[in-house]
């Protein structure tokens, strides 16, 4: 029996980025939380073939790869600009990784060493500029079924070349069977009152870095948590499931440099299901996400603290996990209390 969820603001601080323009089947991608910027080249844009026979890599995509190229950028320019953002002027020479995966699966990609040449990555469905899938200044995540073959530019912004260094890790698509098997700490919210835990996402594998809930690739490792919810009070109005009982959840952080997130699913698999997701500041303030559980069942969910990218040790990874919950209060008529007192 399929359950409905009650999300109460389940989505928190959305911020707006530019999505892929065009759709080819068995991709869907996500550009870096700081994908934009304001430049504007002022040149019309035309569409021009880029040079995909050229390719520096043509790479086979499984499962559990964590690969890092090295390279350099120098030459004439093929490419100004792309269809995802015509206003971006990518006049540097073009590096082409035609990718195509063997299996369905996540593939993150992101540049590191990307001071002070200033490259970006363009995702394209085919080897001209208006198949632009997403446009990003320094990291995408896409999602690939098995089969499925796009193209990955690493340009240079405003004529910049030289060297670079492109990481691409993969892992499967959905949420592993282990986080709901035994892989998540247990919450267990029988009633009113508060949780706690600190912790540390340094060294944690990154299982979910993009997802239909999500608006950008969230790429760094995960913790989770098994929430065990009890039922919403039936009793406590005449009609319906009663009010519910509800948490709230706030993760915060002493570092200035970790971006926290949260996620909750209502379970494990290829196609778990989202049922929220909250990333309401930036590096170093506050997550909070609020969940409430109408069913009238004990309900389990699996939370995840998360973070944009990757701490870079077990200070700058450090968080601290606090879970409130509320009960129902029953209510009563006016009529039913002073009968109370005849």
């Amino acid at each position: 029996m399929h359950r409905r969820y009650d999300l109460t603001r389940a989505v928190l601080g959305f911020v707006l980025v530019m999505l892929p323009v065009l759709a080819v089947a068995g991709v869907r991608v996500l550009p870096g939380k700081d994908s934009g910027r304001d430049a504007r080249s002022g040149a019309p844009y035309l569409p021009v073939p880029v040079p995909c026979d050229q390719a520096v890599q043509d790479l086979s995509l499984t499962i559990a790869m964590s690969e890092v190229y090295a390279d350099s950028t120098f030459g004439a320019s093929a490419v100004d600009a792309y269809a995802c953002q015509p206003g971006w002027s990518m006049t540097g020479p073009e590096h082409v990784y035609i990718l195509t995966a063997d299996v369905d699966l996540i593939a993150d990609l992101w540049l590191t060493a990307n001071v002070p040449n200033d490259h970006d990555l363009i995702l394209l469905g085919d080897c001209d500029s208006d198949s632009c899938l997403t446009q990003s200044n320094s990291e995408l995540s896409v999602q690939l079924t098995a089969g499925t073959t796009v193209y990955l530019v690493v340009d240079g912004f405003n004529g910049a070349s030289g060297d670079y260094e492109l990481v691409i890790e993969t892992h499967p698509i959905g949420i592993p069977d282990l986080v709901c098997n035994g892989g998540a700490q247990l919450l267990d919210i029988a009633g009113a009152g508060s949780q706690a835990d600190a912790d540390s996402l340094n060294t944690r594998p990154n299982l979910v870095s993009l997802y239909d809930c999500a608006p950008y690739t969230i790429r760094g490792g995960e913790k989770w948590y098994a929430m065990t919810i009890a039922a919403a009070d039936t009793d406590t109005v005449g009609t319906g499931y009663g009010e519910a009982l509800r948490v709230v959840i706030n993760a915060t952080t002493a570092s200035e440099t970790l971006d926290l997130a949260l996620w909750i699913f209502a379970d494990c698999g290829p196609e778990a299901e989202c049922l929220a997701f909250a990333d309401i500041g930036n590096a170093g303030e506050e997550e909070i996400l609020e969940w409430t559980n109408s069913l009238p069942d004990v309900t389990t969910v699996y939370l995840a603290v998360d973070c944009l990218r990757p701490p870079e040790d077990g200070v700058t990874g450090a968080f601290a996990l606090t879970v409130t919950s509320t009960v129902p209060v029953a209510t009563q008529s006016i009529t039913n209390v002073r009968n109370r007192f005849r």
